[in-house]
């Protein structure tokens, strides 16, 4: 802001100094321009940091609020389906067990060698 004033005090300056002749008519012109996107840069810059909250209200606004995970529901089904994947995988090596249980020993390692490959 301190930036903004002093170049808008610089550029009045200069617009005081142009002499008023009909010559000088684009070099006025131009200087109320860069005036006129002075202003427009200001409000931005005024507008930008009242709506930006500081980092103390932000974290404060979270505590107040309570902290929530926004991809909740996707981690959610992430997880779902990787329960579901490890649900399936005990229920092949519970199948494994039985078959190893009563065939033998031998069978077990190309069963784990098919399972695997």
């Amino acid at each position: 802001m301190k930036d903004t004033n002093k170049a808008r005090e610089n550029l009045k300056k200069a617009l005081s100094s142009v002499p008023a002749d009909n010559a000088f008519s684009s070099v006025r012109y131009h200087i109320n321009q860069a005036l006129s996107m002075l202003e427009h840069v200001k409000k931005k810059q005024t507008k930008a940091a009242s709506s930006q909250p500081t980092p103390a209200q932000a974290w404060n606004d979270m505590l107040k609020d309570g902290v929530q995970n926004p991809n909740h529901h996707v981690t959610k089904r992430t997880l779902d389906v990787i329960n579901g994947m490890i649900e399936a995988s005990k229920k092949r090596l519970d199948e494994l067990k039985k078959k190893r249980q009563s065939a033998g020993s031998d069978s077990l390692g190309e069963e784990l060698e098919t399972l695997y490959d």
